[in-house]
């Protein structure tokens, strides 16, 4: 009897730990979608606190229809391994971050307005509440980084057909010992230095 109920303890805590990056995932889901008024969509979410690891895959966050329901984000992968042990003392120390951003939509709608500057609030409040948790930690910066930039396509919908696309060409360019916002210099002059960000 009792291996039996070690047995149905052992697959409710396997179904529970599953079920966890579901939650996740829907929590995310449903918040960045109140944000916007667009539809999100997720592949999948992961989330390890033991291993202190957080991964997205295949994030694509649409417009609303008012601005033409088109993608305003994707995402092909967001992911952060943090050291748990530096957490537990208030530090947020990043082993590696990895951040593919194959693509960021602005779309100027029928009356001159921007998506990213009239759904940017409600970003902004999710943000922010998220950030306050955040800043609360002593962070004492990123191991590794790597960054893939894909394109910026911008579209006015006052002008059917018109469409601009600036493709940034970063491919998972690395950086280490990313300490303060002075230390991603180098992507930024890298992204001049190719004419494609004027």
């Amino acid at each position: 009897m009792l291996l039996v109920l070690c047995g149905i303890a052992l697959v409710a805590l396997v179904a529970l730990v599953a079920s966890f990056d579901w939650l996740v995932k829907r929590s995310m889901m449903i918040a960045l979608s109140r944000a916007t008024g667009g539809d999100v969509q997720i592949e999948r979410v992961q989330v390890g606190f033991r291993q202190g690891m957080f991964h997205v895959e295949q994030l694509r966050l649409l417009n609303p229809p008012a601005f033409g329901g088109g993608p305003m984000l994707d995402l092909p992968e967001f992911y952060v391994a943090y050291d748990p042990a530096a957490a537990v003392t208030n530090a947020l120390h990043l082993k590696e971050v990895r951040v593919n951003l194959a693509e960021i939509g602005i779309v100027i709608d029928a009356r001159g307005r921007t998506n990213l500057l009239s759904l940017g609030g409600g970003l902004k409040k999710l943000s922010d509440s998220q950030t306050n948790k955040i800043s609360k930690l002593n962070f004492t910066g990123i191991d590794k980084l790597t960054v893939t930039l894909g394109q910026v396509t911008t579209v006015d919908l006052r002008q059917p057909g018109h469409t601009n696309v600036i493709r940034l060409g970063l491919r998972n360019e690395v950086l280490r010992n990313v300490r303060t916002e002075a230390d991603l210099m180098p992507l930024v002059i890298k992204l001049m230095l190719s004419g494609n960000l004027k």
